[in-house]
């Protein structure tokens, strides 16, 4: 890790400090100054979630794509921008994060002195993994559920540090238990999802303002601005700009005429404690839960082949963030063809490791030893049990089993011993498993002349052809003496 994302690390780690135990304090003691707008009847307060997040994907951002982002007129260096001007809270997507700290050293001054500022300067909430809906991840079997520490690991950052943001499209039965039973500490979530009375998101507010600034609007901002403070006289409330539709133009309008008002108080947007929650939830069950059924299958099958990596997360880790990207958009109608895609993904992952085809392959020896390749395009030395087998009894495989072990971007030859029993063709089917005996990608096979009887037929014949010369030669010697 360089030593300018570490001081950024420690830098977040404060920042977010500051801003939790400021809000907490908030929520407790009113100061003397502030005493008298709380009861001023025009007093309004209000907190806003202002998103910052990529496109979901199991891949890091590139290098380029980070410039872009946060090059002078960047969409990530506007919202910033804005955090900073308005103090209002930014939820960040860790796949940002995580693709600046891959870039090491490397990394351009623009993307550092963006991360910078989002970490130092804002009150900050860090999401998972293209802002990964934790509650769509327990809408499983148990021992098929993504835990906090696991997704955090993937998403590079600390368990204590990450935050989910409920999307509503799932609120299992017993949400709040299994949250906390996988390590889940807080999440951002509205006031449909969660029946309490602790202070979370207005969904009214958050739909008003995103309407607002939604690129394609035409409703008068002025006039948005004017509700959401007059709502704010009623009662403090928190709401969320819409990531997928916002104009920065639009928002900044918006932030201007609230944040210009007297009367406003902004203030940070804090996540609701897991354990606070209890049972104050609206339980439905997700909607597309058979093609989430197919998908979590699909990743237990993932994990067992991620074991034959010498480091596993390799492997593991994108098939993990694509089930993370997956489950932040888990309300879209597009979600049902998910599981194909989710599937097509995997095999291509398990393709890296293959057994390259060959043609039809002859055999004139009664024992041979049959040569197969095997490719890793992987990242990490891999060990995988190549599994060899005859379709007939023409020929027999001596070692039906070997482990392999192929070093990362490379491949290496392995013999199969063969013993030939009698003449004809057949076919030499071969596969991969796990050491643990998974299968893995598929089949492959390969046509096999074998013509044993060849090797014997020669001897034979050469030494037919010995014994007649030999023969030639005594039958013409003795003519000759009978001669002489």
């Amino acid at each position: 890790m360089s030593t300018v994302v570490s001081r950024i690390r420690a830098a977040a780690r404060v920042a977010t400090t500051v801003a939790l135990v400021g809000a907490v304090s908030g929520l407790t003691v009113i100061p003397a100054s502030a005493a008298g707008a709380a009861t001023d009847p025009a007093a309004s307060s209000m907190g806003i979630v202002l998103p910052i997040l990529s496109e979901p994907s199991d891949e890091l951002m590139t290098q380029a794509e980070l410039v872009e982002a946060t090059s002078a007129t960047g969409e990530f260096t506007a919202l910033a921008d804005l955090a900073v001007e308005y103090g209002v809270t930014v939820a960040v997507d860790s796949r940002i994060l995580a693709s600046i700290e891959a870039l090491g050293d490397s990394v351009p001054d623009s993307v550092a002195d963006w991360e910078t500022t989002i970490v130092t300067e804002s009150h900050l909430i860090v999401l998972p993994w293209a802002n990964a809906d934790p509650m769509v991840l327990i809408s499983t079997q148990p021992t098929d559920r993504i835990g906090a520490d696991e997704l955090a690991r993937l998403s590079g950052q600390a368990t204590t540090e990450i935050t989910g943001w409920v999307s509503g499209a799932a609120i299992p039965e017993g949400a709040a238990s299994k949250l906390a039973g996988l390590g889940y500490s807080t999440v951002l979530i509205d006031d449909t999802e969660y029946t309490g009375t602790r202070q979370v998101l207005s969904t009214a507010a958050t739909d008003r303002a995103s309407e607002a600034v939604g690129h394609d609007s035409t409703t008068n901002i002025t006039q948005t601005a004017r509700a959401l403070i007059a709502a704010g006289r009623s009662g403090s409330i928190w709401f969320a700009l819409d990531s997928d539709t916002l104009d920065v133009t639009k928002v900044r309008a918006l932030l201007r005429i609230i944040a210009g008002n007297e009367q406003v108080t902004l203030t940070p947007v804090v996540p609701l404690n897991v354990a606070d929650i209890g049972r104050d939830l609206a339980f439905h069950k997700f909607e597309h839960q058979k093609t989430l059924n197919t998908i979590f299958t699909r990743l237990r099958r993932d994990r067992a082949f991620s074991t034959i990596g010498a480091d596993p997360t390799v492997l593991l880790y994108p098939r993990l963030r694509h089930v993370a990207a997956l489950s932040s958009v888990g309300n879209s109608a597009d979600f049902a063809a998910a599981g194909t895609e989710y599937k097509l993904g995997s095999n291509e992952a398990e393709r890296q490791i293959r057994i390259v085809e060959a043609s039809a392959y002859t055999i004139l020896a009664s024992q041979t030893a049959f040569p197969v390749t095997v490719v890793n395009d992987s990242n990490t030395d891999v060990t995988v049990n190549l599994k060899a087998r005859s379709k007939s009894a023409i020929v027999t495989v001596s070692e039906p089993s070997q482990l392999v072990t192929i070093s990362a971007h490379s491949s290496t030859r392995v013999t199969v011993p063969l013993q030939v029993v009698s003449n004809g063709s057949t076919e030499l089917t071969m596969k991969l498993q796990t050491p643990a005996g998974v299968p893995m990608g598929s089949v492959t096979r390969f046509d096999i002349s074998a013509s044993a009887q060849w090797e014997t037929l020669t001897i034979v014949s050469f030494g037919a052809i010995v014994a007649t010369v030999l023969a030639l030669g005594v039958l013409r010697t003795i003519r000759r003496r009978r001669d002489n």
